[in-house]
């Protein structure tokens, strides 16, 4: 008996939409979908292997220009939202997510770098981004959230009833051991 082939995947997990390349989300349908008004204009993107691959103090081109186009279709604000570990001995992690943060044109204010104490999925670094953006909770449903793991940015955003996207990983073969044991638990979660 295998834990990971009996194992049953929390509901959490599952986004509201799931796409193959950060190219393919249709930003503008996304942010004003029929029905509401006030349109889904706050973006929370992760970083590593969503929108940068691991080690690269970039943003890869492709998130550069779905951005442009989320900017072009009304978005509002966004924060980037990456798990980084422990202070003091994870500093270039912070650093490097703010490098991402600047090819992406976000300011640096609009960095949530989530420690140990309270990684995604817990709704703090959510909460933290919402508060930078000026999102009060009674809009969080105006917030979209984007990333390539359900364990942690999905269940994250799906727990404070925000909008959840999931895009393939850009390199998994470069995750760490941890990553690539939750990403056999997360195959065959898509909407």
């Amino acid at each position: 008996m295998s834990l990971v082939a009996d194992w049953k995947p929390n509901r959490d997990w599952i986004p509201d939409h799931s796409y193959e390349t950060i190219q393919e989300v249709p930003w503008e349908q996304l942010i004003w979908p029929p029905g509401i008004k006030s349109g889904r204009r706050y973006l929370i993107w992760d970083c590593d292997n969503f929108v940068a691959r691991k080690g690269e103090n970039r943003a890869v081109y492709a998130a550069q220009e779905a951005l442009k186009s989320a900017r072009a279709a009304g978005m509002i604000d966004i924060c980037l939202v990456s798990n980084v570990g422990i202070p003091g001995i994870n500093d270039w992690r912070i650093k490097r997510v703010k490098s991402i943060a600047k090819t992406l044109d976000i300011e640096e204010d609009h960095v949530v770098c989530a420690f140990l104490r309270n990684p995604k999925p817990s709704a703090i670094p959510f909460v933290q981004a919402c508060q930078i953006m000026g999102v009060p909770p009674e809009n969080y449903s105006q917030v979209l959230v984007a990333g390539d793991q359900p364990r942690t940015d999905i269940q994250g955003g799906n727990r404070l009833g925000m909008t959840t996207i999931w895009v393939a990983p850009l390199d998994p073969k470069t995750d760490y051991p941890w990553t690539k044991w939750s990403r056999r638990l997360e195959r065959g979660l898509k909407t």
